[in-house]
């Protein structure tokens, strides 16, 4: 007993050192109440936490703010919490139209945000970065997003070049033009996306280039807008094309009016242990398309389960050069593992 009571305390110790090297917003005057602009409290803790090398610490609140600009380099923004009621809530204020933005022409890397409901109101971003010097050279990179909830936002992420970037445990609910919009840059990762309510004329998460890896999507729960684009071009023919390679592993697509995944612009897309399960009424060209083709897409346990809704076909292909193929793609519907099940 004894020794657990040392542990606990040992534990305790840590976790309120750990708090101890981080800047508080309330330190320099926030409120945190959803109805005073705590913006100035923010700029000023961020200076402070920028000279004596801390991390910026948001407690549990709602806190509203009119746009903060991030310094270059080397900064950690960590909350209490990114639960839809509770925990850490970033609100835009009427005279923002981003949370979190980055616009220098110095070179953007190593931001983490971590354990943060970003609420835009339909209004603005929750977090917005570009470089606006050299392309590549000013690309951000090393960008972190964890534990991070997006609700109500026009954009809830939104790098149009971005490299190296991680963004794990990310919720996306009612983003009005996109939930993860850029990430034209190689090494970028996304595992455990949850999409929820994508309205129409929006995208969940649009991918403009180069490779991604994606594990752990579930997006559900009503998707009037595509689930998500692979590439930037919407013409059929390859020309002018952002060209964008994406693998997806362990992915889940549910309850969607509209066909969830689009490949443009002669882009790659692979596909291993993921599965389709359209809605229960109306109809629905294809669970995927491609408007270009010109290469060989590897799909590896994919599963289409029409649920009664009346697809026209698996994959719908607007274009294909003759490099274009698909291997090893099942097609496995929701009826055929109904029918085995009776015989049984």
């Amino acid at each position: 007993m004894m020794k657990t009571i040392i542990i606990l305390i040992f534990c305790i110790k840590i976790a309120l050192s750990s708090l101890a090297c981080g800047t508080n917003v309330y330190d320099f005057g926030a409120k945190g109440d959803g109805n005073n602009d705590d913006t100035g409290a923010f700029k000023l803790a961020i200076t402070a936490a920028l000279k004596d090398d801390r991390f910026l610490f948001i407690p549990s609140g709602e806190y509203l703010l009119s746009g903060i600009n991030l310094p270059a380099n080397n900064f950690h923004i960590l909350g209490e919490g990114a639960y839809s009621k509770g925990g850490t809530r970033l609100i835009l204020g009427n005279n923002g139209d981003c949370i979190f933005k980055y616009s220098g022409k110095a070179q953007c890397h190593t931001l983490i945000f971590e354990k943060i409901v970003f609420n835009c109101s339909g209004m603005g971003d929750g977090i917005r970065l570009y470089g606006s010097g050299i392309i590549p050279k000013c690309a951000p990179f090393n960008i972190y997003v964890r534990d991070v909830r997006f609700e109500h936002c026009r954009i809830g992420f939104f790098a149009p070049r971005v490299f190296a970037s991680e963004l794990r445990n990310i919720s996306i609910d009612h983003c009005t033009l996109g939930g993860i919009v850029g990430l034209h840059g190689p090494s970028n990762i996304l595992q455990s996306i949850i999409l929820q309510h994508i309205p129409k004329n929006s995208i969940g998460i649009h991918i403009y280039g180069n490779n991604t890896y994606i594990v752990g999507l579930n997006a559900s729960f009503g998707a009037s807008g595509p689930c998500l684009v692979i590439g930037k071009s919407r013409k059929n023919n390859g020309q002018d094309a952002s060209v964008a390679w994406v693998m997806v592993e362990s992915s889940h697509f549910e309850n969607f009016d509209v066909i969830p995944v689009e490949v443009r612009g002669g882009s790659y897309l692979g596909l291993s242990n993921v599965e389709f399960l359209a809605n229960e009424k109306g109809s629905l060209k294809a669970f995927i398309h491609i408007l270009y083709g010109n290469r060989s897409f590897n799909f590896n346990n994919v599963r289409f389960h029409s649920k009664g809704v009346k697809v026209r076909q698996d994959v719908l292909v607007t274009h294909a050069e003759n490099g274009f193929k698909i291997i090893d793609i099942k097609g496995i519907r929701s009826r055929e593992i109904v029918d085995k099940v009776k015989k049984r």
